[in-house]
């Protein structure tokens, strides 16, 4: 099966209240999608959004990647290479050079194109059985009031577990939070925090020593520099995951995985489907809990995640999809929702195919 046209668009969806994303105050979320017709002419969509602070490449350079890359794009035989084997349709993308939110995807769209060819759900690619709901966590961000409201909002609408920022406040402010969301959601509702990085180690030392109190999951990110894991573990004793990192360290060698209890990983960040599954097999071989997560992303790319989660995760864990409450509008014309903080996999599956596209704007086309 190969490409005979890749279609560009872009897409700019408000939030529904501001949000800090490295140095920045974002108040919409802009990205591409892009669609692949074959020469058999069905097609398949992807998402193309790096995020700012999370990713180095940025919209102007994943056009000029996808314009770079589609003389190679079209030659190959995608189908082929992916009924060969996962590892040659890997080879493939990497011939391609790609950033990893445009491999992402890219990789998005010959999936589905594959899935649409074959009038299977993009779940069903592979041979792995999967489960028939996902769980969510639920979201908390915002001031210490206003969470305090969402969190116990959330625990009303059924959600058993609940993820909060923190490290945006001194560390003792920090630990009376997390003291008081978990009076909020009582015992029964799991907890995870997420740092994203805040800390130098004294700092996440003192928040991990007391906030292990109040049963934390893990705690996500909590380092500056996350080649100190083993020292905050050995002083803190606090279940720890990793997320941005991943990129940074080779947990695969070696036994630094020791330190850990989770990997939250994100595709278009750790740069493929092939790299997310391998991570996520890998991370359940080893004990460690695989978690797949979002860069607020629309509709589209959030039910892909939803449907890999179910096959090549572990049943009952939360992943990180709630984002989707921070846009005002989503892509799709069946709007990605959780209920009761799951969502239906094959209804999302059957969903993701059908988009607004009176929301797109044309960018690009090449033939």
């Amino acid at each position: 099966m190969k490409i005979n046209l890749l279609q560009v668009y872009r897409y700019k969806l408000p939030f529904q209240f501001p949000l800090k994303a490295a140095d920045k105050i974002l108040t919409s979320r802009e990205g591409f999608i892009i669609e692949i017709v074959s020469q058999q002419e069905k097609s398949g969509y992807g998402e193309i959004a790096p995020f700012p602070g999370l990713h180095k490449e940025n919209l102007e350079a994943a056009l000029q990647q996808l314009k770079t890359g589609w003389p190679k794009l079209k030659q190959i035989d995608w189908q082929n290479s992916f009924s060969k084997s996962e590892k040659d349709f890997d080879k493939g993308m990497k011939e391609l050079d790609l950033s990893p939110s445009v491999q992402f995807g890219l990789e998005l769209a010959l999936f589905n194109l594959m899935a649409n060819s074959t009038g299977k759900p993009l779940y069903k690619m592979w041979k792995n059985s999967a489960q028939k709901t996902v769980n969510l966590n639920g979201l908390l961000m915002g001031a210490p009031a206003a969470i305090l409201i969402q969190a116990k909002r959330l625990a009303e609408q059924g959600y058993r577990t609940i993820k909060l920022k923190v490290g945006g406040q001194p560390v003792k402010e920090d630990v009376r939070l997390v003291e008081n969301v978990r009076t909020t959601i009582g015992d029964d509702i799991s907890l995870r925090l997420d740092a994203n990085k805040a800390w130098a180690l004294s700092d996440a030392i003192s928040f991990g020593k007391a906030a292990k109190d109040y049963d934390i999951e893990y705690l996500e990110e909590p380092l500056q520099n996350p080649r100190e894991i083993p020292q905050f573990k050995d002083a803190a004793t606090i279940p720890i995951a990793l997320d941005e990192s991943l990129c940074e360290i080779s947990i695969q060698k070696g036994n630094f995985y020791k330190n850990l209890n989770a990997l939250v990983i994100k595709p278009s960040v750790v740069g493929s489907i092939e790299r997310t599954i391998e991570l996520c097999l890998w991370a359940r071989e080893k004990n460690l809990i695989p978690v797949l997560s979002s860069t607020f992303d629309s509709g589209l790319a959030l039910s892909a995640l939803a449907q890999l989660a179910s096959v090549f995760t572990l049943a009952e864990t939360a992943m990180g999809l709630d984002t989707y409450k921070w846009l005002k509008e989503d892509l799709l014309v069946t709007p990605f929702k959780a209920d009761a903080g799951k969502v239906d996999v094959d209804k999302i599956a059957r969903n993701s195919a059908a988009l607004r596209m009176e929301m797109l704007t044309p960018e690009a086309r090449f033939e």
